[in-house]
């Protein structure tokens, strides 16, 4: 995501000091979290200016010191990628030369209404939220894929039958009309993004008309209004047995395409409208990736000898893998075996 967003790698396999940072990300979803779900505290100017103050009363010291590294890498990247821009603008060469990352566009953006472009605070908030959005839920998406696969290894054994079906090798898997041609990997993603949702809470919208009309209620001008999406997601109106990790469930020729229909309407991991997350295409793009070309080219088994207890069973008979709502959700796990296999 570094190297997307600011055309330089993290390194955090080479540099220790990212681990922290890592660890910081998680403790920035908590902050996150928090304002998330009490909106109202987001528009009180009092509590958001001491708000950096608020933290050391809620979160632990390891939390705040995580925090902050996190702060200082993304804000040290963005800022050296500024000075690129800037130097790469006096430049011809340079600049023909320059890599198009996310944050070029960012840099070049103007207010429509009046020309101008972001301000240097405005880019760094820009830096930590490219970095939180496109790295956190991610890898969350992958621990849940990785969990369901791992404790239904039937769905496993189909889903590498399948990509060893289409490719021949590890190497040919690149994102492309093989890959999306693999349609039980796409329904094992749907159904993770289904039952353990990244970010499974609620995403607030505010009514901008008076007397706003939801459901029957009519609500008034400026009234906060969310569905949480783990609660829509395990509604059995859309999703029969809910609690069941069931890839088939998006099948038109297992369960009839009006029940695919109708559980399409309610799948939401991306929300919707002009809010939903610009960053969909990306997500499914590194999901289909990863998990196509380590699930061709690996056997997967539990880890028995490590913690077991990263499951809640909610309806008696189908352990769900545990996800804690911060906006992007807290996990422990799974613990898994990966051994490589000839190909």
């Amino acid at each position: 995501m570094g190297a997307l967003s600011f055309g330089e790698s993290f390194n955090s396999l080479e540099d220790a000091k990212l681990v922290n940072a890592v660890d910081g990300i998680m403790a920035a979803g908590k902050s996150m979290g928090i304002w998330l779900n009490l909106p109202a505290f987001g528009k009180n100017q009092i509590l958001f200016k001491i708000r950096p103050f608020l933290r050391w009363l809620i979160f632990s010291a390891q939390d705040v010191k995580n925090f902050q590294n996190y702060l200082d890498v993304v804000v040290g990247m963005a800022t050296r990628r500024i000075e690129r821009e800037h130097s790469s603008g006096r430049d011809e060469k340079v600049q023909s030369s320059l890599d198009k990352d996310i944050f070029h566009y960012i840099l070049h953006s103007k207010d429509p209404e009046t020309g101008e472009s972001l301000t240097t605070s405005e880019l760094l908030a820009e830096a930590r939220a490219c970095v939180f959005a496109g790295t956190d839920t991610t890898a969350t998406a992958l621990a849940c894929s990785f969990y369901y696969l791992g404790y239904n290894p039937e769905i496993l054994a189909k889903l590498r039958g399948e990509l060893r079906a289409i490719f021949a090798s590890e190497e040919e898997i690149i994102y492309g009309p093989k890959l999306k041609a693999c349609m039980y990997l796409k329904r094992v993603i749907e159904e993770v993004l289904r039952i353990s949702n990244p970010v499974g809470g609620i995403l607030w919208r505010e009514t901008t008309t008076e007397y706003y009309c939801i459901g029957g209620y009519r609500l008034p001008k400026e009234t906060d209004v969310g569905v949480p999406i783990y609660a829509i997601h395990h509604n059995s109106d859309y999703f029969p047995n809910p609690h069941e990790f069931n890839p088939d469930r998006w099948d038109d020729a297992v369960v009839g395409a009006e029940s695919v229909t109708a559980a399409r309407k309610a799948w939401m991991p991306f929300q919707y409208g002009s809010r939903a997350c610009t960053g969909r295409s990306l997500a499914l793009m590194e999901l289909n990736l990863t998990l196509a070309r380590i699930i061709f080219s690996h056997e997967i088994r539990i880890d028995q000898s490590r913690r077991t207890d990263v499951q809640v069973c909610i309806d008696g008979a189908n352990p769900e893998f545990e996800t804690k709502d911060q906006l992007a959700a807290e996990t422990v796990g799974p613990y898994l075996q990966f051994r490589k296999v000839a190909t």
